[in-house]
């Protein structure tokens, strides 16, 4: 859940709209907030380093994500990693084309999407490792009820303990290929399952 910090950057009750204006959702929201989806507390502190993302990644096959969280405080404590797809905003000019570039069209994606996450317990000095895999559907995103795209292109990995600006590690990868439009249909029909995004990750 995102906490805004006044009810003045919520839009319209009425209006459903999630891209528009300032956005709606930690997914699209371009303003400042008091506490960022995803934050927590704990009684220590962890620190992120060595995240590391398939070579050469491309559209249409699975990318497995990894990076090391080490408790670098005094006790024990759980740290919940977040993985995140950050898509590239296009300029007006493309966006507006008549046969938009597929940077154009990888603007109409959510600029920011959660793909996994896992909980991770460590004692004080301890490190782990954490993978995750983000599969080609979660890659993409729906422009409508019955539009789903996911074009090459080139996106931001970022593994974080919450979804705020600049928080953890993140690591830029371009990818090639473009989605088949036969296998965009498990997405839009709800077959997407939690356990597709960690492998085996505790849920919240």
């Amino acid at each position: 859940m995102t906490f805004y910090k006044s009810v003045e950057d919520l839009p319209a009750f009425t209006d459903y709209a999630m891209a528009g204006g300032n956005g709606r959702t930690y997914r699209y929201f371009k303003g400042a907030v008091l506490y960022p989806f995803g934050y927590g507390l704990s009684y220590t502190k962890f620190e992120y380093s060595n995240l590391a993302v398939t070579a050469n990644p491309s559209t249409t096959q699975d990318v497995l994500v990894s990076v090391a969280v080490k408790n670098t405080g005094a006790v024990a404590g759980d740290e919940v990693v977040q993985v995140y797809v950050e898509n590239p905003a296009a300029a007006a000019a493309e966006s507006n084309a008549a046969s938009p570039s597929p940077a154009a069209v990888a603007a109409a994606l959510p600029p920011k999407t959660l793909v996994g996450f896992k909980r991770v317990t460590l004692k004080p000095g301890e490190q782990k490792t954490v993978e995750c895999t983000i599969t080609p559907h979660q890659l993409g995103g729906a422009l409508s009820e019955k539009n789903r795209i996911n074009v090459a292109r080139t996106i931001t990995v970022r593994a974080a303990p919450h979804s705020g600006t600049g928080a953890g590690l993140a690591q830029q990868v371009t990818l090639t290929g473009i989605l088949p439009r036969r296998s965009i249909g498990l997405w839009r029909r709800g077959w997407w399952k939690p356990e597709h995004s960690f492998n085996r990750g505790h849920m919240l």
